[in-house]
């Protein structure tokens, strides 16, 4: 049953983000693919072959993770003030603290604590608690949990994420389509592609991937490249791989980088949307966005190989 509870869910979650990206038609390197994302390219966890609730449970929240916090971390920030996208807020704060728990040095209960907080997710989801049995005998943040404890978190938790999904389609997928079928490039870029290009912005590991295809091709995580040829390329063009940052410095402050706020910033971005994005954009020059598509003119500019 929950082996294929979390199948179905990273189903549902790879079928919502197909879904944004078949608005708009994107290329990356002639392979066609939409534009824009809701993940950004989410690895769903293959499911260990075994029957053990607390091993499950916890393989679960750590593919959670992986979707909403490293795929899909802009989501949490997203402008909207409604009870629901708090919901989607609090979530995002759970998830970040039963990750922590599981891969730092904490006592496994250390998050039930969130479990009963009413000013925490689990003290605005009643409407959601579906599936969800009482959980009385964990109030001890100490104790001890067994085998059907971990059962009944996951149900927590999996209510809690099919939850977040339906109101990710439900109040932002919805405006976003709404504004492709209206062919609205501004309210596109300002509510979809600048809070995508915010999350590139504040990541270290997008300059990465961006400076590492800038120099050897399309990004995959698992390119089959050995090990030692990265390593020798990173170390070798060490200087180099801040090139990406040094176009966004303080010009008050060179030893600073410019908040994503900055006009200056905030001005690149519409830049890049309108000249790979827009609807004014034909054909293949559409990109599907990535560090290396939003950086790659600055960086053919201002540093050619």
């Amino acid at each position: 049953m929950i082996h294929q509870d979390i199948i179905d869910f990273q189903n549902k979650a790879i079928a919502l983000d197909e879904k944004a990206r078949s608005f708009s038609p994107g290329y990356y390197y002639n392979m066609q693919k939409g534009s824009l994302f809701l993940f950004d390219n989410y690895c769903p966890k293959r499911i260990p072959d075994v029957e053990d609730e607390e091993v499950l449970f916890w393989y679960f929240i750590i593919d959670l993770y992986g979707l909403f916090l490293d795929a899909g971390k802009y989501l949490k920030f997203i402008k909207k003030n409604d009870a629901s996208w708090e919901k989607v807020r609090l979530f995002y704060d759970a998830l970040n603290e039963l990750r922590s728990v599981f891969c730092h040095n904490k006592p496994s209960a250390a998050f039930l604590p969130f479990v009963f907080d009413k000013q925490t997710l689990f003290g605005k989801i009643q409407d959601w608690k579906n599936r969800i049995k009482p959980l009385q005998n964990l109030v001890n943040p100490q104790s001890t949990l067994n085998k059907q404890d971990y059962h009944d978190l996951f149900d927590i938790f999996l209510c809690c994420a099919n939850n977040i999904l339906n109101t990710i389609e439900t109040e932002l997928l919805k405006e976003y389509e709404m504004y492709y079928n209206s062919k609205d490039d501004g309210q596109i870029r300002d509510k979809w592609f600048l809070e995508l290009f915010r999350m590139f912005y504040n990541s270290e590991s997008a300059y990465t991937r961006a400076y590492y295809e800038y120099m050897t091709g399309p990004f995959y995580p698992y390119q089959k490249a050995s090990v030692r040829k990265i390593k020798s390329l990173f170390e070798e063009n060490a200087p180099k791989r801040q090139l990406i940052k040094t176009l966004f410095l303080d010009k008050q402050n060179v030893s600073k980088k410019m908040s994503f706020t900055h006009p200056d910033v905030v001005q690149y971005g519409k830049v890049v949307y309108n000249k790979y994005f827009s609807f004014a954009t034909n054909g293949v020059n559409i990109r599907e966005l990535t560090p290396y598509t939003l950086f790659k003119d600055q960086l053919e500019t201002e540093h050619p190989i």
